[in-house]
């Protein structure tokens, strides 16, 4: 996969997490209910039984747990950084990660 050729939205960059096992492909509610992944200002999981109705974040579990980087952001700084393209300042400017950010 070439730079050019990395997700734009999050969707897309969930999705490309998905096949590679980062974000979980299926969550169940506390009752056993397959969830459904939703997409919108949030990402989140929501049981759509009326009774149960159970929501859950999409980075709850996964590597992005507590984390408010985009996951697009996220998915074109690891490109970088397996590329070795990852200079505090290379980050900040082509990213728009703070420099703060990058250290962490």
């Amino acid at each position: 996969m070439g730079i050019w050729n990395l997700p734009a939205s999050e969707k897309d960059a969930v999705e490309l997490l998905q096949g590679y096992g980062t974000i979980p492909n299926e969550r169940t509610c506390k009752n056993s209910h397959k969830m459904k992944l939703y997409f919108g200002k949030q990402i989140f999981w929501k049981c759509n039984v009326e009774e149960c109705n159970q929501h859950l974040g999409g980075r709850t579990g996964n590597w992005f747990e507590g984390s408010r980087i985009s996951i697009v952001t996220a998915v074109r700084f690891i490109y970088c950084w397996c590329k070795e393209l990852t200079s505090i300042k290379f980050c900040a400017e082509e990213l728009g990660i703070a420099d703060k950010t990058v250290i962490d």
